[in-house]
């Protein structure tokens, strides 16, 4: 009797620790719980219409619902688009390029315009969206200049002279490098790549600010700097973009002006109807400097 109660009261300790246990490991363990998050599937799109360049690399996919691994941002991409874009009653049908691993639509066909707008038109399901844009005029460069910076003695600013009164640009970058890491007497000369709107006016012209340039010379002189210029033959150039300024600054009106103030892609959604994104109508000049008029600064 007494070893029955003593078995008894083993298997009996046992289990109350054996409850205190579960209870304290499953304590531990995170909580969660089902939760329904709202979800509307809309179009996304997003694309460049560059002048002088055909319709290419269109991206429109679909939004997937929130909390979607990884394994599932395939399914943003859709098949049976009903996609074309038209201008003065033109209309030219976008196939899908199926030959990367993020499929987009073009139609090689059509090569923007400069000065003319152009409407996209998508359908996909019972979902439609369009947008209009206008490809801008290529900005216009004639002249080119530079200043010595005030914090480094042999860091010098380049600019890019254009029309005063165009004010929607950004510089494209570009570069062309004189510079042995190994050598400890080499500068960089012509070496800029620099995004932003920087610029200022004077003599009635738009000074465009470009960044980086260094020389071996505490004080480069005008004919120094233009026989460089001679010599390296570098390029520059200046990108246009249709209502940028406007798309920013409806969403974002304290940044400064700067688009790039907090981030490219806070600009506001310019598509209509059944989903959102961005197309832009773009227009670049590149040149080479040695082409250009000097202004002395």
């Amino acid at each position: 009797m007494k070893n029955k109660l003593h078995n008894n009261l083993k298997i009996s300790v046992f289990i109350i620790f054996w409850t205190l246990f579960t209870l304290q490991f499953n304590s531990c363990e995170p909580q969660t719980v089902d939760v329904e998050l709202p979800y509307i599937e809309e179009l996304v799109i997003n694309a460049n219409f560059s002048a002088g360049k055909s319709a290419k690399n269109i991206s429109i996919t679909r939004t997937i619902p929130p909390l979607s691994n990884d394994d599932d941002k395939h399914k943003v991409y859709i098949s049976n688009v009903d996609a074309k874009i038209i201008s003065d009653g033109e209309e030219w049908q976008l196939n899908p390029n199926l030959s990367s691993s993020n499929p987009t639509f073009q139609n090689e066909d059509l090569i923007f315009e400069a000065g003319k707008s152009y409407k996209l038109e998508v359908k996909w399901k019972e979902l439609f969206v369009w947008t209009e844009v206008l490809v801008p005029q290529k900005p216009e460069v004639f002249g080119y200049s530079f200043n010595q910076t005030s914090y480094s003695s042999n860091h010098y600013d380049i600019f890019l002279i254009s029309n005063k009164n165009d004010n929607n640009y950004i510089y494209l970058a570009s570069s062309n490098t004189k510079y042995d890491p190994y050598d400890s007497n080499s500068y960089k000369k012509f070496d800029y790549y620099y995004y932003g709107i920087e610029y200022f006016h004077k003599n009635n012209l738009r000074y465009n600010r470009l960044n980086e340039m260094y020389f071996n010379t505490q004080n480069l002189t005008d004919e120094i700097f233009k026989e460089e210029i001679k010599n390296s033959n570098p390029l520059a150039g200046l990108l246009k973009i249709d209502k940028i300024y406007e798309l920013y600054e409806e969403n974002y009106p304290d940044s400064g002006g700067d688009i790039f103030g907090t981030g490219y892609d806070n600009t506001v959604s310019n598509v209509k109807g059944d989903g959102f994104g961005l197309v832009i109508g773009t227009s670049e000049t590149i040149v080479s400097l040695d082409t250009l008029k000097y202004y002395p600064f």
